[in-house]
């Protein structure tokens, strides 16, 4: 969907599974420290010769909120989680915008041996991560990167798609969908769509069962 799987520096907590429900919160004091490095390296170039620059603080690391809740039982699966990430105290436009939070939903129902299911979510503040996204050709005169803040900005993304079980035999196929809603932190208002399709065929017997028994990709999206 919107968000990469990655969180640098995350603490996480997940309680027990209770008739199909489980929760789940995680802090990061720098969800991506590779970043940080980049900008206190900035910081420093532009500081007098000789003058260390004030990075050594909490605030300085990009910090990050994660919380979610899931039900897994019978042929229903469902999914909610809530992310929010604050900017670094130390980067040169945190006055402009200082957060971005977002939520995402998402379900499926498996009728056995079809399996439908769809996802929604939004991005408020600019756009948290994309690590699909962070390595596609530049979009108007800007590349999409991880972490944009930009006042204004807000983001959509939709998912459907569908899986056909039949013995060792797996079909797949989804529809997903990204735009803007706000202002546009990317220079470009078009939409992006993806279109997916997959087959898969489990070879060992103790593969086969490892997959069977598993939870659907809701049921692992990031740390929930």
């Amino acid at each position: 969907m919107m968000t990469g799987t990655r969180r640098d520096n995350m603490m996480l907590y997940r309680t027990p599974v209770v008739n199909g429900w489980q929760a789940g919160i995680g802090w990061s004091t720098d969800v991506d420290a590779v970043t940080t490095d980049k900008r206190n390296k900035a910081v420093a170039d532009q500081l007098p010769p000789g003058q260390l620059p004030r990075t050594f603080s909490s605030r300085n690391g990009q910090r990050h909120f994660d919380v979610g809740v899931r039900y897994m039982q019978g042929p229903v699966k469902l999914v909610a989680t809530y992310d929010r990430s604050m900017r670094r105290a130390t980067d040169p436009s945190y006055r402009n915008q200082k957060t971005i939070h977002g939520y995402f939903l998402g379900a499926s129902y498996n009728f056995d041996p079809l399996e439908v299911y769809g996802q929604i979510g939004q991005q408020f503040g600019g756009m948290m991560s994309t690590k699909g996204l962070h390595y596609t050709p530049v979009i108007g005169e800007k590349r999409m990167g991880s972490f944009r803040y930009h006042r204004g900005a807000r983001y959509g993304s939709l998912m459907v798609g569908a899986a056909y079980q039949t013995g060792l035999h797996r079909y797949m196929t989804s529809w997903q969908n990204m735009q803007t809603m706000g202002a546009i932190a990317m220079g470009d208002t078009a939409q992006m769509h993806v279109f997916s399709v997959a087959y898969r065929y489990i070879l060992p017997k103790r593969t086969h069962r490892q997959f069977r028994d598993a939870p659907s990709f809701l049921g692992v999206k990031k740390s929930l």
